[in-house]
């Protein structure tokens, strides 16, 4: 078994200004292919999010680390609308640390 997210390369900058990285899946590793029966254990694990400053050369503009806690925090206590796949992914993170 594993757990994988797209996976791209931090220190080029390529998420920008986005705090959010995706959504991680769990596999069987020994499956031949992603459509075999049962090869996908769980679609969605693990919101990976990335927070920092950007690369000093790069062109993309990031809020102060600071901001960007706060923004994590409003969006775990649920102040993002749940009609937004946004506010529903982070409903989701938010019941699951819950049961942490």
């Amino acid at each position: 078994m594993a757990t994988s997210v797209l996976a791209r390369p931090f220190f080029l900058d390529v998420y920008g200004g986005n705090m959010i990285a995706g959504v991680s899946a769990t596999f069987r590793t020994g499956a031949s292919h992603a459509m075999e029966r049962g090869a996908i254990l769980q679609d969605a694990t693990a919101l990976h999010i990335i927070m920092g400053r950007p690369h000093p050369l790069s062109p993309n503009r990031r809020p102060s680390v600071s901001t960007q806690i706060s923004t994590l925090r409003r969006l775990l206590y649920g102040w993002e609308a749940h009609e937004r796949v946004t506010g529903e992914w982070f409903q989701k993170a938010a019941e699951v640390s819950d049961l942490l």
